[in-house]
């Protein structure tokens, strides 16, 4: 028979451009494949919960599955909390069902316990939820449920076919609509320990690769059924050490793909033909994860290469005419003085790419930053952490590094200091038609 299960997006950030709620497509997949019946409902889509009282009524979910993504803006020159919304929305779906509602998305699996308590939901599942997700169906389809308060940690898979995606149309064109552009991932987890970074808790230590035709069927799926004209793909990092992004990158090609695409680079271990390789595969432009801008802030982050790497990665790209942008983090670990003036000067030898800069690292639980912050008496072990907290090094003062930033690069387009300044230009660009991340227009 199968449960009726309803998964919901709750996220309603659009800024700096609205993202497609990927984790739903690969629930419902898995929910379907197990012989479960599918919904999808988001929020920003639909304009709010005012439509779910008649998705209620008409397909009457044994099971709701909520999907958290942001908890917060994770900048803080804009600091916003989202779980008082997060709150309003649990709230309203209670009040509407009796169903068992069970929580998942990023942002819970980084703060379980606590949102799981303060929400009062049923049940949790973090990280990777397919597997777990279709065990929980299958229980309650049995009259088996669980006791209620269960957090499931989600199991990493281990094949290389991953159960199927499966897109509602709707939110497809959705998003496709509005900035053009959808999502796929190609590997999941991460082997680096980067100080600030949760991707190794959400998806594990190790990167788990997704077989490229599979990979080259959805990008080209997205563009015939939904219309998408940009491809956006979510990986921690797509050029991992093992080269198996460039088995993507040779499909795309022997398929004559012809979407434009993005990612996350790390800015290291690039060479010319395997860049030239991924320009002829689709790709547009480059972001890169430089994180700090001086070897001593570079090591005091955890990143396994030096600036001079950094230079490289940047000056091959220029060679290939392929727009870059690279994110810093500054007044993180080993941050000074004469670190930060030497990070804006080696920050100009990155001359045609756009730089992103935030001021301070928030403090994700059980991270490295976080063991740090312990150590250093900035926050307490028992610390939930669900409301925003930033970490600073104590050898530098946030009001020096953000005086310093407006300073050098307040009147100049391609140095982006706060990033919330460059938002207006993305939404109008959108609002022109234009797809993608756009930062590149800017160069």
């Amino acid at each position: 028979m199968g449960l009726r299960c309803l998964l919901i997006s709750i996220n309603t950030v659009t800024t700096p451009y609205v993202v497609f709620p990927l984790g739903l497509a690969h629930i419902s997949g898995a929910l379907i494949s197990r012989g479960h019946h599918c919904e999808q409902y988001d929020l920003l889509v639909e304009g709010g919960l005012s439509p779910l009282a008649d998705v209620l009524q008409r397909f009457d979910p044994e099971l709701i599955g909520v999907s958290i993504r942001n908890i917060d803006t994770v900048d803080s020159t804009d600091p916003q909390f989202f779980f008082e919304k997060a709150l309003h929305a649990i709230e309203e779906i209670k009040a509407q069902t009796k169903s068992y509602i069970v929580l998942g998305g990023a942002a819970f699996s980084l703060f379980p316990e606590a949102i799981l308590k303060k929400l009062n939901a049923d049940y949790g599942i973090t990280g990777e939820g397919e597997g777990a997700i279709c065990d929980l169906a299958d229980q309650i389809e049995n009259d088996d449920a669980p006791e209620r308060g269960r957090i499931f940690e989600g199991r990493p898979n281990p094949e290389k076919n991953w159960p199927p995606v499966s897109y509602d149309n709707k939110i497809a064109k959705y998003y496709a609509e509005n900035g053009g552009m959808l999502n796929v991932q190609t590997k999941r987890g991460c082997p680096f320990k980067c100080d600030y970074c949760s991707y190794p808790l959400l998806e594990g230590n190790e990167f788990r690769y997704r077989d490229p035709l599979e990979v080259v069927s959805e990008v080209k799926r997205l563009g015939k059924s939904y219309s998408a004209r940009y491809i956006f793909f979510t990986d921690s990092i797509f050029n991992d050490h093992k080269g198996e992004y460039l088995k993507i990158a040779e499909e795309l090609v022997r398929q004559e793909n012809k979407t434009p695409w993005s990612a996350y680079f790390r800015p290291s271990k690039l060479n010319y033909d395997e860049l030239s390789l991924l320009k002829r595969s689709g790709l547009h432009a480059i972001e890169f994860g430089t994180d700090a801008s001086s070897d001593r802030t570079l090591k005091g982050m955890h990143k396994s290469f030096l600036f001079e790497d950094v230079i490289k990665s940047q000056e091959l790209a220029d060679r290939l005419k392929i727009p870059t942008a690279h994110f810093i983090i500054f007044g993180g670990p080993r941050e000074d003085e004469v670190t930060f003036e030497e990070g804006l000067k080696n920050i100009e030898r990155l001359s045609r790419s756009v730089v992103f800069g935030f001021s301070g690292i928030r403090v994700i639980p059980k991270t490295p930053i976080h063991k740090r912050a312990i150590e250093e008496g900035l926050v307490k072990a028992s610390d939930e952490l669900l409301e925003p907290f930033f970490y600073f090094s104590a050898s530098i003062k946030r009001s020096y590094i953000e005086r310093r930033l407006e300073e050098d690069w307040g009147e100049r387009d391609i140095r982006i200091f706060p990033v919330t300044s460059s938002f207006s230009q993305v939404s109008e660009m959108h609002k022109m038609g234009m797809p993608g991340p756009l930062w590149n227009m800017l160069l």
